[in-house]
């Protein structure tokens, strides 16, 4: 059901409309309602992945990949990496170590975009902004802007808590593998590790689009009513694993007492 919904969302006009006019009376222009969205980074993210991996292994892997999407900027377009480019990087410690990081994370980088992880997110899906005409009204570009803000830091913190799940990820395996991935070369343990990255972000950031949010938020008047509701869902369910986990020790067999 789930994934004949993303391959032919069904055309919603009435909800749609009704989830642009709540949304630009309520929170559409308020800066400061989207800057407290990157409170997730140290209030979801950092616990999450220190707990897995280590604290202070996470705060490495988070304070890297901010530095990575702010360096980066807003821009969707991707700057080609010429070769004077690289021979100018390649000149500095710091140059080089952007390059590494950026070749390690290709893998992340292909999947991601194939799960639509990157550009898009669930504000502009939900005011049904992306899937409007490439010549968009005048009323589309007041809703455009009403969420840029909320569109970005929502990129920010997906691509952050991609990029470091991934790092952090592809090091275990590296480093501290289970007994079923023992032996993966080194381009399935990338692959793994996205899929995992992916995986992990969408538990503590919630998913990008319409299709992986709950199914009474996807059409009609559960799409209105839920507009805001699907993401603390998600944090809800996120949070009451890891208590639940956390209480009854792990259901990894590859676990142990001693371990956690």
């Amino acid at each position: 059901t789930r994934a004949n919904f993303a391959r032919n969302p069904p055309p919603d006009h009435v909800a749609s409309m009704a989830n642009r006019l709540a949304f630009i009376g309520t929170i559409g222009f308020n800066v400061s309602s989207a800057v407290v969205n990157l409170s997730q980074i140290p209030l979801m993210f950092y616990p999450i992945l220190g707990g897995r991996y280590g604290y202070k292994e996470a705060n490495s892997a988070l304070g890297l990949s901010t530095r990575l999407f702010v360096g980066s900027g807003l821009s969707r377009k991707l700057r080609t990496l010429t070769k004077d480019l690289e021979t100018e990087l390649n000149k500095t410690e710091d140059g080089k170590d952007k390059i590494k990081n950026l070749n390690k994370i290709i893998p992340l980088i292909m999947q991601a975009q194939r799960h639509g992880q990157l550009g898009r997110s669930l504000f502009y899906d939900t005011l049904n902004i992306e899937t409007a005409g490439k010549e968009r009204t005048a009323w589309d570009k007041l809703n455009a802007w009403s969420a840029w803000t909320f569109h970005h830091m929502e990129r920010m913190n997906r691509q952050v808590a991609l990029v470091a799940s991934y790092n952090l990820e592809l090091d275990r395996l590296n480093t501290k593998p289970n007994s079923k991935e023992q032996g993966l070369s080194p381009v399935e343990k990338q692959e793994l590790a996205a899929q995992n990255a992916i995986y992990l972000t969408t538990e503590m950031n919630g998913g990008a689009t319409l299709s992986t949010t709950s199914g009474i938020a996807q059409q009609g008047v559960g799409r209105v009513a839920m507009m805001y509701k699907g993401y603390g869902m998600q944090m809800y369910y996120t949070m009451y694993t890891r208590a639940r986990d956390a209480i009854k020790n792990s259901s990894d067999p590859d676990l142990s007492v001693e371990e956690n």
